[in-house]
């Protein structure tokens, strides 16, 4: 494939990251580098954690990084935007559609509550946990260990009441 046929990220936008902070990334394209620097927390690395977790369907670190709206811009004027959309009750959800040239072409709700033990237990079933308060647990397949957090990275694109296939489907980019 020649480099012209290929799809690039254009930009990066967050909204509402650790509720203050507003990041507009343009990619210098043409130099094929651009440099990301600023005070410590302001949040370089959480933002290429976001892209990399929205193009790879790694939805569950969004369930842990406080923000309002991530946006990828791409060369071809196709856009993905991840939303959290504020409910009744302080509950939130989140939103996730495929833009091209600014008209909405697909969307999804994702579902990214924390998922309980047993919705873990009952969703992928060569885990188990090692303790009642099941903060460790133990991959039937190979013997390892591992702690809740490390499930939750690993295992946070797991299908919450069936949204992931519409959210696959919004990601495939055609």
């Amino acid at each position: 494939m020649a480099t012209s046929d290929l799809i690039r990220l254009k930009q990066i936008k967050v909204e509402g990251l650790f509720v203050f902070y507003c990041h507009a990334i343009d990619l210098k394209l043409n130099d094929q580098i651009t440099l990301l620097h600023g005070p410590n927390g302001v949040g370089e690395t959480s933002v290429l954690r976001m892209t990399n977790a929205l193009l790879s369907g790694q939805f569950g670190l969004f369930r842990s990084v406080p923000f309002s709206q991530i946006s990828l811009l791409f060369d071809d004027g196709v856009e993905l935007e991840l939303k959290q959309i504020e409910e009744i009750e302080e509950d939130s959800r989140t939103h996730m559609r495929r833009l091209s040239n600014g008209v909405n072409q697909q969307s999804a709700p994702l579902n990214l509550k924390q998922l309980s033990p047993r919705e873990i237990e009952r969703q992928i079933d060569y885990l188990r946990p090692l303790e009642s308060d099941s903060r460790t647990w133990i991959d039937l397949r190979d013997d390892e260990v591992l702690s809740a957090a490390e499930v939750m990275a690993r295992y946070g694109r797991i299908p919450i009441e069936g949204n992931m296939r519409d959210s696959a489907s919004v990601l495939s980019h055609k």
